[in-house]
């Protein structure tokens, strides 16, 4: 009986010990768990560009931009968005919340927000989230949504800009041009103080820039095969009328 209890704390010791240990197992095996899947979250960096398998041959980049922190991001034709930071590639698709794959324009405004212009409208970047906006247009009177008003088209907007004042230009397939103010999205040629001698629809426009002068020129075509135009503020004419089955491309 003494001999029992000579060597019962020794047992305890060492259970005690063997409890521990397991603990500890468990608790870096649980937090490398956490970390793996906390990684599948993260867009994983590559250092090229690597076109996924099953892709069509056509695709391509588009469009690239530097933004303010020094980051650059190409736009791609089936592919999403990649960035590259000096070091790796990040690519940003419909799954991280991109309205589209196709994505034809992309621009950052004063704020620091990306634009992005895909094949199935608008969608914006803070820094963080993917958001897709609808063209919810103010005509004066009431409101109605872009992609409602001609439901044949998936309300493509193919080019961006940002002019001297703060306002947003968009370009899209087949709706014309499209002015965004903070608040409220608005058609430019609605816009009844505009003359208009050239009957100008300004359908599918593949780019948008502004001069120095304050001028706006748009590469339209080729629905109306409208070419080159411009709005000097108060007038829109058309410099160079395209043949059939040109394009104009920036």
């Amino acid at each position: 009986m003494t001999k029992y209890c000579l060597y019962h704390p020794i047992y305890s010791l060492l259970f005690v010990f063997i409890f521990i240990t397991s603990c500890n197992g468990q608790t870096k095996a649980q937090s490398q768990a956490d970390s793996v899947s906390k990684q599948k979250t993260i867009p994983i960096g590559q250092p090229k560009i690597k076109k996924p398998q099953g892709r069509n041959e056509g695709d391509n980049i588009r469009c690239g931009l530097q933004d303010k922190a020094g980051n650059l991001w190409f736009c791609t034709s089936g592919e999403g968005v990649y960035r590259y930071d000096g070091k790796l590639f990040t690519n940003f698709t419909e799954k991280g919340g991109l309205s589209n794959n196709t994505v034809f324009a992309i621009l950052e405004d004063r704020t620091g927000n990306l634009w992005f212009g895909t094949d199935s409208g608008l969608c914006r970047y803070d820094g963080k989230t993917f958001t897709g906006i609808p063209i919810i247009v103010n005509n004066g009177s009431n409101f109605y949504t872009l992609s409602n008003k001609n439901t044949t088209t998936k309300n493509s907007v193919w080019s961006i800009m940002e002019d001297k004042s703060g306002k947003l230009w968009f370009g899209t397939k087949d709706n014309g041009v499209y002015c965004y103010d903070g608040k409220f999205f608005t058609r430019f040629l609605d816009n009844y103080n505009i003359v208009n001698k050239n009957a100008l629809h300004l359908n599918w426009v593949d780019c948008i820039l502004e001069d120095k002068s304050g001028n706006i020129w748009f590469a339209s075509g080729p629905i109306a095969f409208e070419g080159i135009c411009l709005y000097d503020g108060k007038s829109i004419t058309i410099l160079n009328r395209m043949a059939k089955n040109g394009f104009v491309l920036c």
